[in-house]
């Protein structure tokens, strides 16, 4: 039975207006959630954005000292070479 200074209808009004109010704070919530999320996903995708870079640069300068180091070792074999055939041509002229 209801109070009798509540009707039905006012009953339903509070009802009404708790469910509005809760929904209201989900709402709050769910925004207050996303923009957290938000903001982690802003500042994860800047990281990736700085490591890809610096990785890219790792993998240039990797390159660039591969491409030394091969062409100092071309030279040196070349080196190696000529001086093997000057000493062939050397043993041979005795």
């Amino acid at each position: 039975m209801l109070p009798p200074h509540q009707t039905r209808r006012e009953l339903r009004d509070k009802l009404t207006k708790a469910a509005t109010s809760t929904e209201y704070k989900v709402y709050e919530r769910e925004q207050q959630v996303r923009r957290t999320v938000e903001s982690e996903l802003t500042r994860l995708r800047s990281e990736v954005q700085t490591l890809t870079s610096q990785l890219k640069k790792a993998l240039n300068a990797v390159a660039e000292t591969k491409a030394a180091a091969e062409a100092e070792a071309d030279l040196a074999q070349k080196a190696m070479q000529e001086a093997l055939a000057a000493e062939r041509e050397r043993f041979e002229s005795m």
